[in-house]
């Protein structure tokens, strides 16, 4: 069997490499969290929803969109949602949901949920008090 040698000390690939596992920590701990703040069996993004078997930590800000900086890791930036909710035909990764924050506390204090009903419309199908 084949074995790559190890990073040497203080190499670039090694600074890399630790840099991506304090990342993954960073992101477990926060949806920790963020599961403690919503629930385990909870969608935070559509009242009434029936899932109660399948959910997510989803993110507000995508990677791409500039949320790779520090915030797309804190709580402030997820929310809790059933698979469907968070990346199935009527979710988050579809476009047809969008989540505004309503405090400057991001999705640790109130958000509000709006559904795309096409033609640049949305509606608000949630307030959180």
């Amino acid at each position: 069997m084949f074995a790559l040698p190890k990073p040497e000390r203080g190499s670039a690939l090694r600074r890399l490499l630790a840099q991506r596992a304090e990342t993954r920590r960073l992101e477990r701990a926060a949806k920790l969290a963020v599961i403690a703040r919503d629930g385990s069996r909870t969608c935070r993004l559509v009242p009434g929803c029936r899932e109660r078997r399948r959910f997510e930590t989803a993110h507000l800000e995508a990677k791409g969109a500039g949320g790779d900086h520090g915030r797309r890791s804190s709580t402030a930036n997820m929310v809790r949602a059933c698979v469907e909710h968070h990346r199935g035909a009527v979710s988050l990764h579809s476009g047809l949901l969008k989540v505004a924050c309503l405090t400057d506390r991001g999705a640790d204090g109130p958000i509000a949920v709006f559904r795309h009903m096409g033609a640049g419309y949305f509606i608000r199908i949630k307030l959180e008090e």
